[in-house]
């Protein structure tokens, strides 16, 4: 039994407890929160400068790209950035101690679960060892118009995920890397399974001219490279045309958002009753150097969450620096986005029984914010994070 305790403790779920106590076993639950009533300090309680928080939770990642880590040059847009992306692939060796590296980094800088998206198994071993949590979304692609790939493309990732003991889900890759077969196949099982689903969306302008005129630079990278044999524009947004595949009998995370418009959005809420839309700034700001506009969001009403995508897109894999970067350009409250930090993102990866918040029951891991304001509660880079459990 431990018993810690710190200036200002924020339970998420709950209110903040000034000079309070957190009561856990050594499995790392948390058996009780308690406000300090005495003044002097007691021999059997650990004291911190700071706030308390429960672990982060990173909605979107790529592990395996771990390895890629300064590779990519910042500023191409999306669809240079995929170009670079295959050619490191065809190109460069995996590293596995990237991975590993990459994992431990991320448990030291608070975080307690991530939604992992793969489409290989090289991460599986650094997966099973760490002291994260992880759900392996089987990440599919398929050139589009490609004939009787489907079915083939979903075993395969099927096989994937029984490779990962089931701990995850199969999931598209994006609208315009994954066919309409294989879109049904992913959403039939997501609504019998009843699991999360996530997909990339609507990243870059030119993913709209694709969908909308069938032209545009992501266009015509799937028709040089991938050649497909036939590819008929929507005349819908990306997000139009792939949302109504999916049923609300599961959660669906909607992946950067960069060009989503309020339109969209509108859509999309009238749609499908359980969206977690997962924002990774810093990721955009790397790839097309434009964050998505997060005040439509809030207005709106979507329930928002946070992902650091991985190291091709990524200098840190820092969930606070996501904060930051949002909290610096759009002034939102810390505690609004403590929540998207936390508990969001616990419930989009349907683990809030066990992670996302400070209560009784729970094993969310703590963390403590040094070098914070606990009253103003400014991210600054000053701020140092300290793993405590």
């Amino acid at each position: 039994m431990k018993k810690i305790s710190a200036d200002l403790i924020l339970p998420v779920e709950g209110e903040p407890i000034r000079n309070g106590i957190v009561i856990i076993n050594d499995k790392g639950e948390i058996i009780d929160l308690q406000e300090q009533r005495k003044n002097t300090k007691s021999s059997d309680i650990e004291y911190y400068e700071g706030i308390i928080i429960p672990g982060f939770i990173n909605t979107h990642n790529h592990l395996e790209y771990s390895y890629v880590k300064g590779l990519i040059e910042p500023g191409q847009g999306l669809p240079g950035f995929i170009r670079s992306i295959v050619e490191i692939k065809q190109n460069v060796p995996a590293d596995k101690e990237a991975i590993e590296q990459a994992d431990k980094e991320m448990f030291d800088l608070g975080t307690a679960a991530v939604g992992d998206q793969t489409n290989t198994l090289i991460t599986r071993e650094v997966k099973s060892k760490s002291k994260i949590y992880y759900h392996s979304f089987i990440e599919v692609y398929e050139a589009i118009g490609e004939i009787n790939s489907a079915e083939t493309d979903f075993l395969h990732a099927k096989t994937y995920l029984a490779a990962y003991e089931y701990q995850g889900s199969i999931t598209p890759h994006a609208p315009y890397s994954v066919g309409p077969e294989l879109l049904r196949l992913i959403a039939n099982e997501a609504f019998i399974k009843k699991t999360p689903v996530s997909i990339h969306n609507q990243e870059t302008q030119s993913e709209l001219d694709m969908f909308m005129y069938g032209k545009g630079e992501l266009f015509e990278f799937f028709h040089n490279m991938l050649k497909p044999q036939s590819w008929i524009p929507s005349g819908t947004s990306s997000l139009e045309w792939f949302l109504p595949f999916f049923r609300d009998s599961h959660n669906l995370l909607l992946i950067h958002n960069t060009y989503t418009q309020p339109r969209d959005i509108m859509f999309a809420l009238n749609m499908h009753s359980r969206l977690y839309w997962s924002m990774c700034p810093a990721s955009n700001l790397y790839i097309e150097n434009r964050l998505p506009h997060i005040p439509w969001f809030q207005k709106m009403g979507c329930t928002i969450c946070l992902g650091t995508d991985s190291y091709a897109s990524n200098t840190s894999l820092s969930i606070l620096r996501e904060m930051q970067i949002l909290q610096e350009s759009f002034e939102i409250d810390f505690d609004e986005l403590l929540e998207w930090a936390t508990i969001n993102g616990a419930r989009a990866l349907d683990i809030d029984h066990i992670f996302g918040s400070l209560k009784p029951g729970k094993r969310p891991g703590l963390v403590l914010l040094q070098g914070i304001d606990i009253d103003r509660r400014i991210i600054t880079p000053d701020v140092a994070i300290k793993r405590l459990v």
